[in-house]
């Protein structure tokens, strides 16, 4: 490999340490302060072992978590196809 695709695969790994690291520190802090506040049935999983048992996951996808922790303004309200169609189906139709 020439000095250029060294350099190159050199800044990518690079990248990618920083990236884990950052997701590191927010999965440390997010599993302690941030969970209840995305998830309120994480409210009952008040333990450690689920807390070190979220932090991969945290970890990996720390930027969706932090964008959904900053943009929420409370419980997400699931919208799915079965949901749509109970809130337009009359009060009394049971099909």
């Amino acid at each position: 490999m020439t000095g250029i695709g060294v350099s190159i695969v050199q800044w990518g790994l690079n990248l990618a340490a920083a990236y884990f690291v950052a997701g590191a520190v927010f999965a440390v802090i997010f599993s302690i302060f941030g969970v209840q506040r995305l998830d309120p049935g994480a409210k009952s999983w008040n333990t450690i072992t689920f807390r070190i048992m979220i932090l991969p996951g945290v970890c990996i996808f720390w930027p969706l978590l932090a964008y959904r922790l900053l943009r929420s303004k409370g419980v997400p309200n699931e919208r799915n196809a079965h949901r749509k169609a109970a809130a337009f189906a009359p009060a009394g139709d049971a099909s």
